[in-house]
């Protein structure tokens, strides 16, 4: 029988200029066990500043947008 690894969830910053569409996200990844929406914004800057200070795993971020 193999051991179970416990694993910490992966922390994802969600950026996107439109909020309905940003908030979808984060709540659609919030409904898997080993995800986690740390943090979302709407803009380049405040995605470095979130970045810097939530650490994400993964940064799933619109191409196009203000900032």
């Amino acid at each position: 029988m193999l051991p179970t690894i416990s694993r910490s969830p992966v922390r994802i910053l969600v950026v996107d200029d439109h909020g309905v569409f940003r908030q979808a996200l984060a709540v659609l990844l919030g409904t898997r066990e080993e995800v986690v929406a740390v943090a979302t914004c709407s803009n380049g800057s405040e995605a470095i500043e979130k970045a810097r200070t939530w650490r994400p795993d993964v940064v799933l971020m619109d191409s196009v947008m203000p900032g």
